[in-house]
């Protein structure tokens, strides 16, 4: 089994890509996969805690009830090894390191000419003021696009060279884990289509001792006690755009937003959430989390209809209303107050203000 490809569980590459996963290459020791967007995971206990949004406690316990036969409790979960991390392969690991300086030095900022087609694109999401400087999100004007090989044994095949919107994906300990590509037709129209489907957001590969699950693309530097997160970067910059002043992070799928660790400093996270089941669930089981840990979070969500969407996400309303029609949406603006209260209540008042100006 190991190098195969197979159907990643996460419910939004059903339709996309949905052998986008597949297994390591010591599957049979660690029970590890990785998929191109959702992230790698070492072993067999990454992948439960990343598939069910579980703790490490929380999956050691439910392997030792499948062992034994149990419905709960935490009987012999001492018999169970603890989870041991995949040794770092020093070669892979230098030659990861290497490429992404190499594709980081080669992008440049988006506010420079160079990166019109970067513009272009955000502009057609509805994105029309970027709110620049980013200096974590950049723009490669060529970049290689591989698709994946037939089988195991084969050889990734070189598509061209296309435009692309890059950005750093830090993990959970604030460490530079991998770039996010974000492949764009080249005239910046959507992203790019090739013929075979593949999927135009690519992970980079990375070091075997920078797991990303946990982490995030921050957007802006976290430097309040309060925060906001989402999941999809086109979704990151509309809720930046809406909501300016907060500094936002980006999580690159559903699951990985579930498993977001937040940071010691951030005591107050609004998360913004796609309208679909497993978006509503996603974002629910973060903020259940992260209120168990003794902080504030509240969810929000695009409750709209749209013709022709089932799934609404934030890029969604913005495209569709606009800026200023959004921001008079009764909903958005009972969001808005409720929000400033709720930080004001908390002592954020730096914060705070800044919703204010905006509500």
């Amino acid at each position: 089994m190991n190098g195969k490809h197979t159907w990643c569980p996460n419910p939004a590459h059903q339709q996309r890509h949905g052998d986008a996963m597949r297994t390591l290459r010591n599957f049979d020791e660690t029970g590890g996969m990785v998929c191109n967007t959702c992230g790698n995971f070492p072993t067999g206990i990454n992948v439960l805690m990343w598939l069910y949004g579980w703790s490490y406690g929380k999956t050691i316990h439910e392997i030792d009830c499948h062992i034994n036969g149990m419905q709960g409790g935490y009987r012999a979960i001492q018999s169970i090894a603890p989870v041991q991390r995949v040794a770092d392969d020093p070669v892979k690991s230098e030659r990861a390191a290497q490429k992404l300086k190499q594709v980081w030095d080669q992008s440049v900022a988006l506010d420079t000419p160079t990166a019109l087609v970067g513009r272009t694109y955000l502009q057609n999401r509805g994105i029309a003021d970027l709110k620049l400087p980013m200096p974590e999100v950049r723009f490669h004007p060529g970049l290689e696009y591989y698709s994946k090989p037939e089988d195991k044994d084969g050889k990734p095949k070189l598509e061209g060279r296309f435009p692309a919107i890059v950005y750093i994906i830090r993990t959970a300990e604030g460490l530079v884990g991998t770039l996010q590509r974000i492949y764009l037709q080249p005239d910046g129209s959507g992203k790019l289509q090739l013929p075979d489907g593949g999927d135009a957001k690519k992970m980079m590969p990375r070091r075997a001792d920078r797991p990303v699950t946990g982490g995030s693309a921050w957007l802006d530097a976290p430097s309040l006690p309060v925060m906001q997160i989402t999941e999809g970067f086109e979704n990151g910059m509309s809720v930046r755009l809406l909501v300016d002043g907060i500094p936002t992070a980006v999580a690159s799928s559903d699951t990985l937003l579930a498993n977001f660790r937040i940071p010691e400093h951030i005591h107050f996270l609004a998360i913004w959430g796609d309208w679909d089941q497993a978006g509503v669930e996603h974002a629910r089981a973060l903020e259940a989390r992260v209120r168990e840990q003794g902080r504030r979070a509240v969810c929000i969500f695009p409750q709209y209809e749209i013709p022709g969407k089932h799934k609404i996400d934030w890029n969604d309303a913005l495209q569709y209303f606009g800026v200023e029609q959004l921001r008079r949406q009764s909903f958005y603006r009972a969001y808005l107050n409720g929000l400033k209260e709720k930080l004001s209540g908390a002592g954020f008042m730096q914060a705070a203000e800044r919703i204010g100006n905006i509500a």
